[in-house]
């Protein structure tokens, strides 16, 4: 009996593994395979030739006619019926009926050609106006015989008096200066020696200016007749004593640097910008910034130089922004958060600002006027903006314009870019696009679009999905003869 059971199951275990082989064969030489079961069914006539039928589980499996999926031997379902709709699509286009449009919340926007603003946040700290920095150096050797201002950060006005100094030099000066006002008005010298005597007198009281004593404290001498043992430098500015180099009491030589001010009421706002963002970054640019002292409080500059070098250290490129501080809220050595709003071109370089008609030193770019005339700093001639290429004419603003689509409207997968572009209400065709840098919400298109084209801003992921369900380009698929050839702008 046992022998029986054991040959029956043999028997049994040879079948399976015969028709185990029979379908695997089936699977190789096949496809698709047939649907006995619903071969009589009403799929003939002209409405099933034009049927497409796929596996719900393997849509890469398609078929003109009903029939079980060769991989998993599902019955395939169908998926489109050209008859219905409205045309047949290429191989990289999407129809959707009207009722698919709704379910699928499809939302399209135009291709435009304007100016993208981008925001760039940049961190930096308040200096010194180095421009503003004024030297007081020692005319004549001599010696500090008082300090009025004896610490470094001390406010000063422009004519306060700074110290007392003593000279020998200093006296000997004074005399000649009486001396020869003396003998230039004297009434009983002959008329011969008044023209030396004036040429000494004048020669005299040039060297007193060019030592530091200001008109008044001629005139003071003059009038008294007598000679003062010391000197009161004044200060030629307002600001702050920034460098003190002396004491009381001690002795300088002619050349000396005694103090050095700085004018507060111009400060620059240095801030350290990355090599991506220097795009983004040109000369006249207006910069919005903020301090910890003033929390809700912006404040206003202008950028007036970009250092043509990198730190290496920081990789950072240094760009000073000079700014208005006749207030005095502002410190040196305050940080600063500042935003820097560029109008990107087409090239996605920021575009100039509005310098048509204005006036500029090549020496001081900070110095801009609205009229011809010389620099205040350097005395050169101003130029005007066109000249020194720092503007552009209307005709060169307008070509320079970049196409933009919303951020939303591209879908990228690392080195390609895939818009879906509505042909007509309904039809939908995926393009590669060449995309430049992203300004704000939108990006910037090199290559692939033209203005005017309508292109899937919202429900884009949805049509990508139903491409790749049908076997279609995609943006999972990357290749590329198989999506629509980009096209050239269209200016």
């Amino acid at each position: 009996m046992r022998l029986l059971v054991v040959g029956a199951m043999l028997v049994i275990s040879a079948a399976n593994l015969s028709a185990s082989e029979d379908m695997n064969t089936m699977i190789m030489n096949s496809s698709v395979l047939p649907d006995t079961s619903r071969q009589s069914d009403s799929h003939s006539g002209d409405k099933s030739k034009h049927q497409i039928w796929t596996c719900s589980m393997h849509p890469q499996i398609r078929s003109d006619k009903p029939g079980r999926c060769p991989i998993c031997g599902m019955k395939l379902i169908p998926v489109q019926n050209t008859d219905e709709d409205s045309g047949s699509a290429s191989n990289t286009q999407l129809i959707l009926s009207s009722s698919a449009l709704k379910l699928a919340e499809i939302e399209t926007a135009p291709v435009v050609r304007k100016a993208a603003l981008a925001e760039i946040n940049l961190v930096g700290k308040i200096n010194f106006n180095e421009t503003r920095n004024v030297t007081i150096s020692a005319k004549i050797p001599g010696r500090i015989e008082k300090l009025y201002l004896n610490y470094v950060g001390a406010p000063l006005k422009k004519g306060e008096h700074i110290a007392e100094i003593f000279s020998p030099e200093l006296a000997v000066l004074q005399r000649e200066l009486l001396l020869t006002r003396q003998s230039a008005d004297d009434k009983d010298s002959t008329s011969k020696m008044l023209p030396d005597s004036q040429a000494a007198y004048e020669a005299a009281l040039n060297r007193a200016k060019l030592w530091g004593l200001t008109d008044q404290q001629i005139k003071d001498i003059l009038k008294s007749g007598k000679i003062s043992r010391t000197l009161t430098l004044y200060s030629p500015v307002y600001g702050i004593v920034k460098e003190q180099k002396v004491l009381e009491n001690q002795y300088f030589k002619e050349g000396d640097v005694l103090f050095v001010i700085s004018d507060l009421t111009s400060l620059w706002l240095i801030l350290d910008a990355y090599e991506q963002d220097l795009p983004y970054l040109h000369y006249g640019q207006n910069v919005e910034f903020k301090v910890e002292a003033f929390p809700g409080k912006v404040f206003y500059g202008m950028i007036a130089y970009i250092n043509p070098m990198v730190d290496e250290s920081t990789r950072t490129v240094q760009i000073r922004v000079i700014v208005n501080n006749k207030d005095g809220e502002l410190k040196p050595g305050m940080f600063a958060h500042s935003t820097v709003f560029a109008h990107m071109g087409a090239d996605g370089k920021a575009l100039p600002e509005n310098l048509e008609g204005k006036w500029i030193c090549p020496m001081h770019p900070e110095i801009i006027d609205n009229a011809p005339g010389k620099c205040p700093i350097c005395g050169m001639t101003l130029e005007t903006a066109e000249k020194l290429g720092l503007t552009l004419s209307p005709e060169q603003q307008k070509m320079s314009l970049p196409l933009l689509v919303p951020e939303t409207a591209p879908l990228i997968t690392g080195k390609r870019s895939i818009v879906y572009v509505e042909m007509k209400p309904g039809t939908f065709e995926g393009r590669e696009v060449s995309l430049g840098p992203k300004v704000g919400k939108y990006y910037i298109v090199e290559k692939g679009l033209s203005v005017g084209e309508k292109i899937v801003v919202k429900g884009n992921f949805k049509l990508d999905s139903e491409l790749q369900i049908q076997a279609k380009p995609s943006m999972m698929n990357d290749s590329s003869e198989n999506l629509a050839a980009p096209i050239s702008h269209q200016h």
